[in-house]
Parts: structure tokens; C-alpha cells; sequence
């Protein structure tokens, strides 16, 4: 298959070493010239499955799609992700299927900017890049495929035996409440970094466990108010209905407690385990309010707001990302704003 990656981060330049690895025809987009230049000199990844790859080619945006592209995937922060798909339906002569890795939920407002078939992607692959720039990895996990009308096509399977270089793929029927669970797990998993904790850690204080298990029922609230069941999709993830069911803190956080420390005997014994912020953590940055973050509590509080909804606690996560050095600690913030 022909691939074409738009975006050459972390993330886009993993899924492009892998496939070309493997024999895949693969190009990227890529606006930054150093990144441009860095792949065209070849991939290294580093920790799980380390490899080393020739040439990945280039070109910024937006450029043409290649000639005979086959699908394109979308590796952008979820910030950018609307106007990337819209400045490349608008220059590409063709619209193969396009496949987002966006993060949170801008993925929902993708289907209507391309003209061609839109797959929703939902992948655990903890990816950032190293000092050198390289894509480092400390797991592999599923990726799971899925569009919101629930329909399998020709070209979700394509992409599924594609991307099986990658991960192990799964097309799903419920990849909404995916999407939606991934965004609202990103706000329990923030929390520990925004703190400077290791998870294990942060969540062993219950104070912290109920800050956690507040926000996470506020985002369910606004999921359940556009119609999508949001649903545990991963082996270590909380159980995110427990968190929305009146009477069930307790379990909630014990739930929570378990699973944390499961992550992070896994991370403890992986190959290559990160020494550094990976994964969510290396795209947190309060001090650019711009960020992964901040772009998925904009989306929730926009829809809470359009479903008449009060929330509170996003809100000052939403304050706190935009404020100053001199702020409270973010759980002294949340706890400040519970009804």
C-alpha cells in the first residue's frame, strides 16, 4: 500500500519507520524543514522493537499527494488537525481514505472536512521524540480502527492488514465512545504529570483520587449529553461508567488505585523503560496553554456548554492551564471548584 503520513512528530515518524521497515511505500508532509531533513536521513527507533530505516521522503505542505496514494494518515496535534485536513482536501487532486491518529476529540469533526472516507483511529502507542529527535517507544497495544456510522469497508480492512507492522489492529463498532473514552482518560492520566508525580504515586493519596474521579465524572456527563456511551477500551484504563455511577467512589477509586499501579509495573518492566516524560506527559506543557491538554478540555467545555451543562471542574482545569507561575497545585484548583 502507498502510504502518505502527514505530520513527522513522534507519532507520524514511528508509523512511518515501522511500515517502511517492513516494505512499505510510505512519504510524509511535514511543514518543518528541520524534521523534513531529519527523516530524509533516515529513522532510528529507540526502546521497544528498536529498528533503523533508509530514507522516509518529505515534501511540506501542502503539497500534492503522491502519486498513487493509497491512504493517507493524519498524525497532527489535535490542535492543527481541522485545518490540516481541510488545506490538504483543498490541494490534493485525489481523496484516498484518510485515517486519523488525532488525539481527543477533534477526530469527531474530521469525516466532514475530506472528501474521501474517513477512518477514526484509537492507538496506544507511548511514543515521543528523543533529544536527538528520533521516535522512542516504551509499548505496543492495540490500535483500533472504526468510522461513526459503524461500517466496515475495504478500506478499513486494507489499513487493518497495513498496520498490523505496527500494532495489532481490531475494526470496531464502537469507536465513538473510544474516542471519547481516550479524551477523558487523558484528563485523569494529565493530572500526575501536572503535579510532577509519578502516577503509582499520586494516586495512592485519596485526596487525589477524588479530584481524578470528579473530573472524570464531569467529562462523562458531557459525552452522555451528545449521545456516545463512552467505555474502557484498554487493560489498564479505569472503568470509566464506575465513575458516573451515583454511590461508587469507592469503588471508583479503588478501581483507579489498581490500575495505576499496573502501568507502572509494566512500564518498570519494559525493555527499555523512558526516563523521561513520555507518552501524554511529553506533550503537557502549561506553560503553552496551545497544548494537547488544553485543546481537549476546550472541546469538552464547548460541548458541555452546548449541551446546557455546568462544569465546573473543567473549568478550572481550563483556568489553571492559562494561568501563571505563581497558581495553586491543579488539585488544590479543582477542589476549589466543587459545587
Amino acid at each position: 500500500m502507498r502510504v502518505t503520513i502527514v505530520g513527522a512528530g513522534a507519532l507520524g515518524t514511528l508509523i512511518a519507520a515501522r511500515l517502511r521497515h517492513h516494505g512499505g511505500d510510505v512519504s510524509l508532509i511535514e511543514p518543518s524543514a528541520v524534521r523534513r531533513e531529519r527523516v530524509g536521513q533516515g529513522v532510528v527507533v529507540r526502546g521497544f522493537r528498536r529498528l533503523e530505516t533508509p530514507v522516509v521522503p518529505a515534501v511540506a505542505p501542502p503539497g500534492a499527494l503522491a502519486d498513487g496514494t493509497e491512504a493517507v494518515l493524519l498524525c497532527v496535534p489535535a490542535r492543527v488537525a481541522a485545518d490540516a485536513t481541510k488545506e490538504l482536501a483543498a490541494a490534493a487532486a485525489s481523496h484516498p481514505p484518510l485515517l486519523s491518529f488525532v488525539g481527543g476529540l477533534a477526530n469527531l469533526d474530521l469525516p466532514a472536512l475530506w472528501p474521501g472516507e474517513t477512518v477514526l483511529g484509537v492507538t496506544n502507542l507511548e511514543v515521543r521524540s528523543d533529544p536527538g529527535g528520533d521516535p522512542e517507544t516504551g509499548f505496543h497495544n492495540f490500535t483500533w480502527l472504526g468510522n461513526l456510522v459503524a461500517s466496515e469497508t475495504d478500506a478499513m480492512r486494507a489499513l487493518q492488514h497495513e498496520l498490523a507492522w505496527l500494532s495489532p489492529t481490531l475494526t470496531t463498532k464502537v469507536i465513538a465512545g473510544m474516542v471519547w473514552s481516550k479524551a477523558i482518560f487523558e484528563l485523569e492520566a494529565a493530572l500526575p504529570v501536572l503535579a510532577g508525580a509519578a502516577p503509582r504515586a499520586f494516586y495512592d493519596d485519596d485526596r487525589h483520587l477524588d479530584a481524578a474521579a470528579e473530573l472524570v465524572r464531569e467529562g462523562i456527563a458531557v459525552a452522555r449529553a451528545h449521545g456516545p456511551m463512552p467505555i474502557a477500551f484498554d487493560f489498564f484504563d479505569p472503568n470509566l461508567v464506575l465513575a458516573e455511577t451515583p454511590g461508587e467512589l469507592g469503588t471508583r477509586r479503588a478501581w483507579m488505585r489498581h490500575c495505576w499501579q499496573r502501568h507502572e509495573q509494566f512500564r518498570v518492566g519494559a525493555p527499555a523503560p523512558f526516563t523521561e516524560p513520555a507518552g501524554l506527559g511529553a506533550l503537557l506543557d502549561p506553560g503553552h496553554p496551545d497544548g494537547e491538554l488544553a485543546t481537549i478540555v476546550e472541546q469538552l467545555r464547548r460541548q458541555g456548554a452546548q449541551g446546557g451543562l455546568m462544569t465546573p471542574r473543567l473549568d478550572a482545569l481550563d483556568s489553571w492551564l492559562r494561568s501563571g507561575p505563581d497558581r495553586p497545585d491543579v488539585v488544590t484548583a479543582l477542589e476549589a471548584a466543587s459545587p
